[in-house]
């Protein structure tokens, strides 16, 4: 993702260093959700970006443009990817 605000790298500092675990918990935690606001957008965008930092394969609720919010997630260790849950 492109946002280079200072909440963004903000949350992207903060996220880093959070394990993998935690990430999922709070995409999981966003599912559903319906309210939106920038701050809401900026946590999202680095979210993504940690998990993508991390190495992991977000290709399942991420397209490069959008994060689909559908779906809770679990994280295969093994194949270092996220997947949805049905």
């Amino acid at each position: 993702m492109k946002q280079k605000n200072s909440s963004y790298k903000y949350y992207l500092v903060r996220l880093s260093s959070t394990p993998v675990s935690q990430l999922v918990e709070y995409f999981n935690n966003e599912v559903g959700s319906r309210s939106w606001t920038s701050q809401r957008a900026t946590f999202d965008a680095a979210l993504i970006d940690a998990l993508i930092h991390k190495g992991i394969d977000v290709s399942e609720v991420y397209d490069g443009k959008r994060i689909s919010f559908n779906h809770k997630v679990d994280f295969d260790s093994t194949l270092k990817r996220l997947s949805t849950t049905a």
